[in-house]
């Protein structure tokens, strides 16, 4: 049998807000330091309730290195609906 373990547990529900997905990501500090990034420019992003749009690529990758999603609209990225 094959036991894995995670560090993190997989998230099936996006987060709502920039704060939750920095604190499941494991804290202002894990995710600056993954992102090779200044913790204060992550606490701007929390204050700001927005992930800067130049960053996405990145993001949703390192959220996916931990099973975790992120959801487009914490980017301020808006998908325009399809007219009928």
């Amino acid at each position: 049998m094959d036991y894995a373990i995670r560090m993190t547990p997989r998230q099936d529900s996006p987060f709502g807000t920039v704060s939750e997905a920095v604190d499941g990501f494991g804290g202002t500090s894990a995710l600056a330091r993954r992102l090779n990034e200044d913790p204060r420019i992550v606490s701007n992003w929390k204050r700001h309730n927005r992930f800067p749009a130049y960053r996405y690529l990145v993001l949703k990758a390192v959220f996916a290195e931990r099973e975790l999603t992120i959801e487009d609209d914490l980017f301020g990225l808006h998908v325009p609906e399809a007219k009928e």
